[in-house]
């Protein structure tokens, strides 16, 4: 029953009827809609010495996350290289966006897109 109860969102979830699988490494939840979202992988801290391969296999074969508790309470995060390089680009991405957005609110002169990969296409 550990297993099944990680928290009061899963249990009050399990009470209100809608399903919960689980498989080797993802969590699933199946909403009233019949939606499935994932659920994130929550793990003790002391997993990730006893436990280490079953960590990386599921952080590399899901390309999700793996949160580590202590003591009940939230410690650190494990992923995937590849997962942490996409995020930073991401980030990056959303930096970049927040300065152009800054700089049109600013007064800044912008180009037509359209015009912008006419001319890209031209070359």
């Amino acid at each position: 029953m550990r297993r099944l109860v990680r928290s009061n969102w899963m249990l009050e979830s399990a009470l209100r009827g809608n399903l919960i699988v689980f498989d080797k490494h993802q969590h699933y939840h199946y909403n009233d809609n019949k939606e499935v979202l994932k659920m994130p992988v929550i793990r003790p801290v002391s997993d990730l010495r006893n436990n280490f391969t079953m960590i990386s296999e599921s952080v590399h074969s899901s390309d999700e996350p793996v949160f580590l508790t202590k003591n009940g309470v939230g410690d650190m995060v494990v992923m995937s290289l590849e997962h942490y390089e996409r995020q930073m680009a991401r980030i990056e991405l959303y930096q970049k966006l927040q300065e152009a957005e800054t700089e049109i609110a600013a007064g800044a002169k912008g180009k037509d897109a359209r015009e912008f990969v006419k001319a890209l296409n031209r070359r």
